[in-house]
């Protein structure tokens, strides 16, 4: 199930002026009980996303497919991370990959959030580590580990929360 975020169709929180989602940071998000048949069995992927928050350094999901909180970036996830615990680095995006093991990386960049809309591109495939691109640059991730296989352990596809985490606040 869902609570379900306005829709802007216009004004402040209109993103380039096309519509959005608003996420109001307390309870809404969007579920798709069935993400894991499209997530579960592939080796690659990329999604692209353009986000605009509302509160910076915090540890809010974007989007995600794991129940389990202690690796909810994996096996398809992205997240601010207000302090990096791999990579040293302070808000930060998070990912994971889970292909059987959990792996989590972590931008090696720090303040990427920002006041303006963000364009993040979140790529991986097969034999390769995860790269995010925000506004078309390429931050290295941390560790630069590689992942081979299948993704596995998808329960769902997310917007806006993962449980035991703060729920996303912005477009």
């Amino acid at each position: 199930g869902s609570i379900r975020p306005t829709l802007r169709s216009n004004g402040s929180r209109a993103i380039n002026f096309n519509p959005s989602l608003q996420f109001d940071g307390t309870e809404d998000f969007l579920d798709d009980a069935d993400g894991e048949d499209y997530i579960n069995g592939v080796s690659g992927f990329s999604t692209f996303v353009i986000v605009d928050s509302d509160t910076n350094a915090a540890d809010r999901y974007i989007f995600n497919s794991e129940s389990s909180p202690t690796s909810a970036e994996a096996p398809w996830g992205l997240r601010f991370d207000d302090a990096g615990a791999l990579s040293g680095r302070d808000n930060t995006l998070k990912t994971g990959i889970n292909t059987g093991t959990a792996e989590l990386y972590e931008g090696d960049e720090d303040n990427i959030a920002s006041a303006d809309p963000l364009l993040i591109d979140l790529h991986w495939e097969s034999g390769d580590y995860p790269r995010i691109f925000v506004n078309g640059k390429n931050i290295s991730t941390h560790p630069e580990t590689t992942k081979s296989g299948s993704l596995s352990g998808a329960d769902y596809a997310r917007i806006g929360h993962q449980g035991g985490h703060s729920f996303w606040d912005g477009t």
